[in-house]
């Protein structure tokens, strides 16, 4: 009997049968995330209601050396929940219980399965909010956000998921369950372990439950999209904008293209009367004077301030239907990197220069966040190129916007993760020193190896 045959046989006189699954159409869908790989292929997938449910199906898996792929919402974009080699898939979804807000502390704990929106919606009635926020947080799992350190529209005003978790319940790989922090808000008693699995990827272990820290719900908000004529222009409003006393709660930005994908497959014309090459998106707390001058400013193409939340929601379309948009017309190769903020608009100049002269038959769809240099690519062949020369052509792309980012300091992973995609090009913006390092935690933490292998780095 194998090793792999020897831990299912266990699982299944271990457990109830409604805590696990071997069937191949949970297998194929809890073994995957929005990466889609061609051949998801778990072994089987488990659905604890407990912690004690994940100590127990660890301890299992490290007395067979199963490896262990956990997996909340899937809607990581880098690969990181995905079960390619006969791993058992750890599904919190079913550990999704959200307790009673604390109002003096302003804290909320949840457990890791908990629904980012279904969070929102808690705290909402006690005027409060976990800050965490976008477009896929009605599937995205608090674990998840926590595992990748999300970021999201609201990080210029906010800072990453990290600045607002407090304490971490946590099983290590030895299956033991270890509770980190917890509601403090200062404690120097040493390194901050908790800090350690906040954008680990499940590698170090599996985060089970969480104290998030709250903060007041936003005041009434301004929205308003506007149009540009070049990349300077862009960052001209920006520094415009963060000079005035505005609290600015997103800055987002768009090229034309995505503006063109997201009308085409809506079915809704863009806002503004007057096309751009570029778009601004931005949402701010308070006086609205500082936009005035901007008409005024050089590269100014046309602007549209929402009358009405209705409206402020379908401007917001524009941008959250991005990613939506374009992998309705074809699942996109994409790049999450990012760069210092007072460097993106030369960023965006040289990608300019370079990639789309070398990669003529390919479109390219550019946005993300001007407020914290996170830029989002996302690629789609031209009609008529074979799949083989496609999948030839993502490797050289991807290389290049490595090479770009390693050029300007930046990373290549702003947001959403190493996992197994970004995990060839790690090397472009950290050191030997840097990964040595990473791995020596991994080999510390998980020394069998057990823990999400084959994401990030090897041992």
């Amino acid at each position: 009997m194998s090793a792999k045959q020897a831990f299912l046989a266990e699982l299944k006189q271990t457990f109830a049968a409604e805590l696990w699954s071997t069937e191949e159409a949970e297998r194929k869908h809890f073994g995957q995330d929005w990466t889609y790989p061609e051949n998801p292929d778990p072994c089987a997938v488990f659905f604890p209601r407990n912690k004690d449910h994940v100590v127990a199906l660890v301890k299992l898996a490290r007395k067979h050396k199963m490896a262990i792929v956990p997996s909340g919402g899937r809607t990581g974009l880098s690969g990181g929940a995905c079960a390619l080699h006969g791993e058992v898939v750890l599904s919190l979804t079913r550990m999704n219980k959200i307790h009673a807000v604390d109002i003096v502390s302003r804290t909320i704990d949840v457990e890791a399965g908990a629904i980012t929106e279904a969070v929102h919606e808690a705290t909402k009635a006690h005027g409060l909010t976990w800050p965490v926020d976008f477009a896929s947080k009605g599937s995205s799992t608090v674990g998840g956000n926590i595992a990748t350190n999300a970021g999201g529209i609201n990080v210029i005003h906010y800072g990453n998921t990290r600045h607002w978790v407090l304490g971490l319940d946590v099983v290590l790989a030895s299956g033991e369950l270890v509770k980190l922090n917890g509601k403090l808000e200062k404690n120097n008693s040493g390194p901050d372990l908790r800090e350690l699995f906040i954008g680990s990827e499940g590698i170090l272990g599996i985060i089970v439950g969480a104290t998030l820290k709250l903060a007041p719900l936003p005041g009434e908000k301004n929205t308003v999209l506007i149009g540009v004529s070049d990349v300077q222009a862009v960052h001209r409003i920006f520094q415009h904008g963060r000079k005035s006393a505005a609290k600015f709660h997103a800055f987002e930005f768009f090229s034309s293209s995505c503006m063109e994908i997201v009308s085409h497959f809506s079915k809704v014309p863009n806002p503004l009367q007057t096309t751009a090459p570029w778009y601004l998106l931005t949402e701010w707390e308070g006086e609205s004077a500082w936009f005035d001058p901007v008409m005024e400013m050089d590269g100014f193409v046309d602007g549209r301030m929402a009358q009405s939340s209705e409206e402020a929601k379908m401007i917001w379309a524009f941008r959250e239907r991005i990613a939506e948009s374009v992998s309705l017309r074809q699942n996109p190769n994409k790049n999450d990197i990012s760069v210092a903020v007072d460097q993106v608009p030369e960023f965006l100049e040289t990608f300019g220069k370079r990639l789309p002269a070398r990669f003529p038959k390919v479109d390219f769809f550019l946005y993300g966040h001007l407020g914290d240099g996170n830029l989002h690519l996302n690629t789609l062949p031209k009609p008529g190129m074979s799949d083989a020369d496609w999948k030839a052509t993502i490797e050289k792309i991807n290389l290049a916007v490595a090479e770009i980012t390693r050029d300007f300091h930046g990373s290549i992973s702003g947001e959403h993760g190493v996992g197994t995609i970004k995990k060839p090009y790690l090397d472009y913006c950290l050191s030997h020193t840097e990964i040595a390092l990473i791995r020596g935690l991994k080999s510390v933490f998980d020394p069998d190896g057990i823990m999400n292998p084959g994401k990030v780095v090897d041992l």
